[in-house]
């Protein structure tokens, strides 16, 4: 090779890596931990999800199905005594198919440590995502919640648990490319059609956030049995509740 190339090649090369550190850091603009962006936040950016709950009332053995959409929307930040950023998130509300103004319903507090996602909603705290994301990795994710309250206690020993990660997921209205699982808890336990005389729950509880969306998929079911022995056989109503979020539109 003649060598009054050499410099010319160095030079080029040198380029080529400059060029390419500079294209991988303007892609990953969360370059100090790439899975920090199945969580993103910055001002401006929101996720709209159509909504399916059911709520099982025990007493009237009433079912009652609703359906709408929420937007959640980052609308300011401020800080915490550890210096940490706190991302203030409104949750608004409208009815399906609906395209009058949404309305306010509450507010989310979200707080990055870098390590984790901290979740503050209806004054509880769950720690949503660790960090860095990992197929297998499992933390206790409602361990800043306070289980000695009863109508928290259902909360009591989740291992969320990490799967799919990378992997394209349909959320059944919109697929994403890139997504992580998050199984946060799958409890069941009796039988409320075979064994009516015999108490009976279920706790399941799923979520898959998307790269550079967050959120794009939740699934929340807790109900409890508690057969009425006075009546013969026992009544067969249930106690609980079923929320599915869908992310439908995103920023």
């Amino acid at each position: 090779m003649n060598k009054k190339f050499l410099p010319v090649l160095l030079l080029a090369g040198f380029l080529s890596v400059a060029l390419f550190s500079c294209q991988k850091h303007k892609d990953n603009p969360y370059a100090n931990d790439y899975s920090q962006g199945y969580f993103p936040l910055s001002f401006g950016q929101y996720v709209i999800y159509n909504v399916d709950s059911t709520i099982w009332i025990d007493t009237s053995c009433k079912v009652i199905n609703r359906s709408y959409q929420m937007r959640y929307s980052v609308i300011d930040t401020m800080r915490d005594d550890h210096n940490n950023k706190i991302f203030q998130i409104n949750v608004e509300v409208r009815k399906q198919a609906d395209t009058s103004a949404f309305k306010l319903a509450r507010v989310v507090f979200v707080t990055d440590t870098n390590n984790m996602i901290q979740y503050v909603e209806n004054n509880l705290r769950f720690i949503k995502l660790e960090f860095p994301v990992v197929n297998n990795l499992s933390w206790l994710g409602n361990s800043l919640i306070d289980v000695q309250d009863a109508n928290n206690a259902y909360f009591q020993n989740w291992v969320y648990n990490y799967s799919n990660y990378q992997q394209p997921y349909n959320n059944g209205l919109l697929k994403f490319d890139n997504t992580v699982t998050v199984m946060e808890t799958d409890q069941l336990q009796g039988d409320t059609i075979n064994q009516r005389s015999l108490p009976a729950y279920q706790t399941f509880a799923k979520e898959v956030y998307a790269y550079n969306v967050g959120l794009v998929y939740r699934e929340m079911t807790h109900w409890n049995y508690n057969p009425n022995y006075s009546s013969m056989p026992p009544d067969t109503c249930i106690k609980g509740y079923r929320v599915i979020m869908r992310a439908v539109d995103h920023n």
